[in-house]
Order: structure tokens, then sequence, then C-alpha cells
């Protein structure tokens, strides 16, 4: 039988989808596969596992949600900033947008891209294979559900992208 690996822990608000949010504990690997340092929630949520522990304190439970009734991921204050996504994370544009989730509501903050100079407008990001993405807003960092979302309102048009050489 493997050895038990102790897992860090993480204070999130999630959001299933038909409920109201609940405050859980997301338990995170103390490494990742393809970086150095530990998990993050945005891995943890991109990963391929379809069910996903959810710790209740308020009631002593675990639960497993399904990985595609996850609307956000909200991170408690807190929560390290290296446990929310990963730290070579590199801002190479942003964009203020309003989401139209599947539900009717709304959220609204910056989209912050990570792409190539070539690829820069959220189109391109949002259409990248990873179901989660990262949505800054007034109250902190939402980890998004890209399939509880609608509609996304882009308000500035993209810059053009970068001539490569």
């Amino acid at each position: 039988m493997p050895g038990y690996v102790q897992k860090l822990r993480a204070l999130v608000r999630i959001l299933l989808a038909g409920d109201a949010p609940t405050d859980g504990v997301l338990c995170l690997a103390p490494y990742a596969r393809f970086h150095d340092g530990p998990q993050t929630l945005l891995e943890l949520l991109n990963g391929a596992d379809r069910f996903i522990p959810l710790e209740v304190p308020e009631d002593g439970s675990v639960r497993l949600v399904t990985r595609t009734e996850i609307v956000y991921v909200a991170p408690h204050a807190g929560v390290e900033a290296r446990l929310q996504r990963h730290t070579s994370f590199q801002i190479t544009h942003e964009e203020q947008v309003r989401m139209t989730m599947v539900d009717g509501t709304f959220l609204e903050g910056l989209l912050q891209l990570e792409l190539p100079n070539e690829l820069n407008r959220a189109s391109d990001y949002l259409n990248l294979a990873d179901d989660f993405f990262t949505l800054e807003t007034g109250d902190g960092l939402l980890l998004v559900n890209k399939l509880r979302v609608r509609e996304v309102r882009v308000f500035v048009a993209s810059p053009m992208p970068a001539e490569q050489d």
C-alpha cells in the first residue's frame, strides 16, 4: 500500500450549478507534475479527475463534487498566491469582460491572458484546452469553468498581434 502524502489545504468558496456558494477546503499535492513547487488550484481544476474531494468544515463531510458542475472556485484571502495559480503565469494582456453565465447571472472582471504575441485575443485564450481560467474581480480571484459560461462581452477591441520575426 502506498504511503500517505500530506496535502496542502486551501480554503475556498465554491459554487456548484444550482446551489448556493459553499465554503470548503480543497487539498493540493505538495509537488506539481510539470513545475517546481506545489500543485495549484487551477491545476487541480484543470486536471483529469472527474470528481474532486471538497472538505466541508461546517458539517464535517467530504463531498465528491463533479468538476463539470463547478461554476467557479474563489480562494479565500489567506490562500497563498502560489497555491492559486502557478507563479510563472506571465500576464501578456488584460481585458475587462462581463460574462453571462449559463444560469443567467453575471461575472465582471479582468481576464488576464497568458499568450504568445501572435495570439492576443480573449477568444484565443478562452479557446485553449483547459476548462478553467482565472478572472480577477473586485472581490478577488475566481477560477471560472468555461462550460458554465454562455457569453463573454469584451469592452475594447484586442490590439493587433505582434509581427513575427
